[in-house]
């Protein structure tokens, strides 16, 4: 599951994983950095991080501290993967050894928790990290890994352009508004997003990455272009000629 807007996707995250267990992970889109964890129940683990109180309660922690000074609108949040509870902290042990996230002060899963591990748990963690290759303790060889599972969780999805033209080929219809929108989004090259609330812009290199960062379609994009409104009354859009 992906939700690229933490801050505007909040309500769909904690219905969506409501009494699940799996491994999360934070994504800083400013500045790339991660952090991993793991939940029991993560709407509940989740509602902790979009409270407040928690997070200045816990500021000590990385993340906590990121999250009150960039905002949750620059965060993305991905469920990695649902698993077994008894499965919890080896998946997220895995997670941490592969990505080397920035903010996870302990490299060892369920410490910060004061979770304590057997020693067949510690023998296991032990022999994992002996067996990492060279390569495999350069921070870069995180990002490649990212790089792999991120692209897995979204799958091969087909341009917006081709999807709407594949849709209305076999419909045999005229374009409709919504088509024109996305065809004419998918060719944009960039989008330069203005935060109001922030004054923060960022820009994109295609309609549909600056869709993602906000969660919303491409098609929402061209409509608050054309009519210049922001979305939400907070995300203003703007074409970039290239």
């Amino acid at each position: 599951m992906i939700y690229p807007n933490s801050d505007i996707q909040k309500l769909d995250a904690l219905k969506d994983n409501k009494e699940k267990s799996g491994i999360y992970l934070w994504k800083n889109r400013i500045n790339g950095k991660l952090y991993v964890g793991s939940g029991e129940d993560l709407a509940r683990r989740l509602r902790e991080y979009y409270n407040i109180n928690y997070l200045n309660k816990d500021s000590g922690m990385l993340i906590c501290k990121a999250l009150l000074k960039y905002g949750y609108s620059t965060f993305s949040l991905y469920i990695l993967e649902y698993c077994d509870e008894k499965d919890l902290l080896q998946r997220e042990q895995y997670y941490i050894d592969i990505l080397k996230p920035e903010y996870n002060i302990l490299k060892i899963a369920g410490s910060s928790k004061g979770y304590k591990h057997t020693k067949e748990a510690r023998a296991k963690i032990s022999a994992a990290l002996k067996g990492l290759k060279i390569g495999e303790l350069n921070p870069m060889f995180g990002k490649k890994h990212l790089e792999k599972i991120l692209a897995k969780l979204r799958g091969k999805k087909r341009t917006e352009e081709t999807r709407a033209k594949m849709s209305i080929s076999k419909t045999g219809y005229k374009y409709t508004e919504e088509a024109r929108a996305k065809i004419s989004s998918a060719k944009v090259k960039k989008i330069e997003v203005l935060n109001i609330n922030t004054g923060e812009r960022t820009e994109y290199s295609s309609g549909q990455e600056a869709s993602n960062s906000v969660g919303c379609s491409t098609a929402t994009i061209v409509k608050c272009i054309k009519n210049d409104k922001p979305f939400k009354g907070i995300y203003k859009f703007r074409k970039i000629d290239t």
